[in-house]
């Protein structure tokens, strides 16, 4: 993947976020270089299936499919649905936004979530989102609370990809986009 990891300086900062409204200035430097090494090895050669909470699964019986891939990567509030003949039992990676106002802390438990992503641009120290939400602070408070899932930031990817594409994208476009770019044997949507 060809685009920074890491921020150094303000003027980095505003092009990179250029199409994303916020508050306040983040603490630099800033990296997730980090975070994509630990993804990149974490998705190599791998086959992954994407699930989001599409309604015309159910019924579908999909669920012992999506669970046959290696890693299974859900979105949003999936790890609400308990439907394992549609949409699989597994849930390897959830994709979550990490909103202080949607979730609580201890939503995520008792759930076997084994990762958390969060694609959030504004998910950067001393950053407010549009809403004047401390998701940064949300993210890292989650971080010390489950301390059975691992987490990655990768917002500065979700940055790249609004401004290659001009828009903002959502959790699940987000996700897809970003699998894309992992070196995968296999994707299954």
């Amino acid at each position: 993947m060809n685009f920074k990891k890491r921020i150094d300086n303000i003027q980095e900062f505003k092009q990179i976020i250029s199409h994303e409204p916020y508050y306040k200035n983040p603490i630099l430097p800033y990296s997730q270089e980090e975070d994509f090494k630990e993804l990149r090895e974490f998705f190599k050669g791998k086959t992954v299936a994407i699930v989001g909470p599409a309604g015309d699964l159910i019924g579908q019986n999909k669920g012992e499919e999506i669970d046959s891939y290696d890693i299974v990567c859900k979105v949003g509030s999936m790890y609400t649905i308990n439907d394992s003949d549609n949409y699989g039992s597994r849930m390897d990676v959830l994709f979550n936004g990490c909103f202080p106002d949607h979730y609580k802390i201890d939503d995520f438990k008792n759930h076997n979530i084994k990762r958390i992503i969060c694609p959030i641009k504004c998910c950067m120290p001393n950053l407010l989102d549009i809403h004047k939400r401390d998701i940064y602070k949300f993210y890292t408070d989650l971080k010390k609370y489950h301390t059975d899932i691992s987490f990655n930031n990768i917002s500065l990817f979700s940055c790249y990809i609004d401004n290659v594409m001009k828009t903002r994208a959502t959790i699940g476009s987000f996700a897809i986009l970003f699998l894309l770019h992992m070196n995968l044997k296999e994707i299954g949507i």
